[in-house]
């Protein structure tokens, strides 16, 4: 009987890493080849545009991209964990994402609206027309970039949910591939930074379509009124509150530097300092995907399983440690060669922004599993306050350092920012199984 069991352990073991090894070929071959089409639709509008050019759609797309994090609301990744408790139950799943969902597009349409006005009151404010001469069109664009936006990171954090991530593969393709074909047509037909967001839009639109297509394939029905649940709609909403603050504490963290660079320096600077962020931020996909094909295996840590739970999450913390090192190590070698290779001899600059920025990437990169970990055990509550120091900091560094030193100063802000939130989430996600242990051990003395 023993030997039965212990061969019955086995195989679900096996099983198990099986579908590890294949979630995670498929997250890192999209996220690998998102990376690599991004990073060409940028490389080419660098060098199509003139510097303010370039700059001009890099200050536009921080501020779509702090309104990608705002009107998401935190609903994608509420949804998300919710789902992933009930992915066997394909009912309660339908019941999740279609009460989520319906979250979704009750959020951006009261949100719709305020960005227009937005976007006519600021426009003037921010640069329009003297410095930025297609602003103002750029905002009003920037509300349908937004909508299409945040209805394909939810139907991606919904796929992630059901462990589908042959779906996410396919939409990485869809996405990017789209955002190099449309951004290029936009540019040479329409032309200008306004043509290259007629061109992601357009791209974001496709996405969405193939999105809904999935998801009837695999059994979600994005039926509103037969499938929400209002108490479902209730539980994501309340949970989806201190993601939001964490989605406003990276919004700060990752595109505030590149707007306040916007307002206090020439347009060029955003620029430079944008081909370094992009650069690391396309990078942690790589890191992202595996931690998006590994972590759901937390979303239950009962007494019984935290001791396998513990080994593997120790595992594949440590072979992402040892991968982000490696990356580290190759960035500030061959990092500023890079750029100039990529981008040309006048954003010569931002290699030198890129090395700034590696201590960034190493924490982004490693503490991405300390983060999903407390996620999916609800503790985002912890993860908002540690957030919010963070922006604060941020805040005062790149107030007191962009005026002085541009870019570098911007990099350096975002890294001095990031070291408390870092530390105070690896502190938390440890203390997560030392609770169930705990736990665990005091019932066992009881007993």
């Amino acid at each position: 009987m023993v030997d039965r069991l212990k061969d019955i352990k086995k195989k679900i073991l096996e099983i198990t890493q099986r579908k590890l090894f294949i979630n995670t070929v498929y997250s890192l071959g999209g996220k690998g080849i998102a990376m690599v089409l991004f990073m060409l639709a940028d490389i080419l509008c660098a060098r199509l545009f003139t510097k303010d050019e370039y700059g001009e759609w890099n200050f536009f797309y921080a501020i779509a991209t702090m309104f990608f994090w705002i009107v998401g609301f935190g609903i994608s990744a509420s949804t998300k964990v919710y789902a992933a408790k009930v992915r066997n139950d394909q009912q309660e799943l339908n019941k999740y994402v279609n009460s989520g969902f319906l979250l979704r597009i009750i959020v951006t349409v009261i949100f719709i609206p305020i960005l227009l006005l937005l976007g006519s009151v600021f426009a003037e404010r921010l640069g329009y027309p003297d410095k930025y001469p297609n602003l103002k069109m750029l905002l009003f664009l920037g509300v349908f970039l937004v909508a299409f936006y945040t209805v394909n990171e939810f139907c991606k954090d919904t796929f992630i949910a059901m462990v589908k991530f042959k779906n996410m593969f396919w939409i990485a393709v869809a996405e990017y591939s789209g955002y190099l074909i449309w951004g290029t047509v936009g540019i040479l037909l329409i032309g200008g930074t306004t043509g290259i967001a007629i061109g992601y839009i357009l791209a974001l639109m496709q996405c969405v379509a193939i999105d809904y297509w999935l998801l009837h394939r695999d059994g979600i029905r994005l039926g509103l009124n037969r499938f929400a649940d209002k108490s479902n709609v209730s539980t994501i909403f309340n949970y989806a509150l201190p993601i939001l603050f964490i989605s406003f504490g990276t919004l700060v963290l990752t595109e505030m530097d590149t707007v306040m660079l916007g307002i206090f320096s020439p347009p060029s600077e955003a620029g430079i300092y944008s081909i370094a962020k992009k650069t690391l931020s396309k990078i942690t996909h790589i890191n992202f995907a595996i931690s998006s094909s590994v972590m759901t295996q937390f979303a239950l840590i009962t007494k019984e399983n935290i001791e396998y739970k513990k080994r593997l999450y120790h595992r594949v913390v440590g072979m992402n440690l040892m991968l982000t090192m490696f990356i580290s190590m190759v960035l500030l070698v061959a990092g500023p060669w890079g750029i100039k290779v990529l981008y040309g001899e006048r954003y010569a600059q931002a290699g030198i922004v890129l090395r700034m920025l590696v201590p960034y990437y190493f924490m982004y990169g490693t503490g991405l599993f300390f983060s999903a970990l407390l996620d999916y055990q609800e503790k985002a509550n912890v993860r908002s306050v540690l957030y919010m120091m963070m922006v604060v900091l941020n805040l005062i560094f790149n107030y007191v350092l962009i005026p002085r030193f541009g870019a570098v100063g911007a990099a350096a802000a975002t890294v001095m920012a990031m070291i408390p939130y870092y530390l105070g989430n690896m502190l938390e996600s440890h203390l997560v199984f030392v609770r169930i242990k705990k736990c665990k051990d005091t019932q066992m003395k009881g007993k």
